[in-house]
């Protein structure tokens, strides 16, 4: 499972990752023999369609191949927690 594709691609809005941990999980054995993946991503799935350039497009094109994107848009858990931690500080702070 790769938990934030966006993290582990080194695309320049998002943190660098080494590249190469992904194309060794994403291995031709792997590939072969056709063991399940699960990939999360905040990527829309246009860009992932129609990457930026060569070496995203090889990456992408395999994780659509064995991957069935499913759209889960909803609110932010982070944000919203983020938010009770916020409002928790204030009352204790007063």
């Amino acid at each position: 499972m790769f938990d934030d594709l966006t993290v582990c691609t080194p695309l320049p809005r998002y943190l660098p990752f080494p590249k190469f941990l992904l194309d060794a999980q994403l291995s031709p054995s792997r590939y072969r023999s056709q063991k399940p993946l699960i990939v999360t991503t905040n990527l829309p799935l246009n860009e992932i369609r129609h990457p930026q350039d060569t070496a995203h497009a090889r990456i992408y094109d395999r994780i659509l191949e064995m991957c069935v994107p499913i759209s889960c848009i909803g609110a932010s858990l982070r944000k919203e927690n983020a938010q009770k931690k916020l409002e928790s500080m204030k009352s204790l702070i007063g």
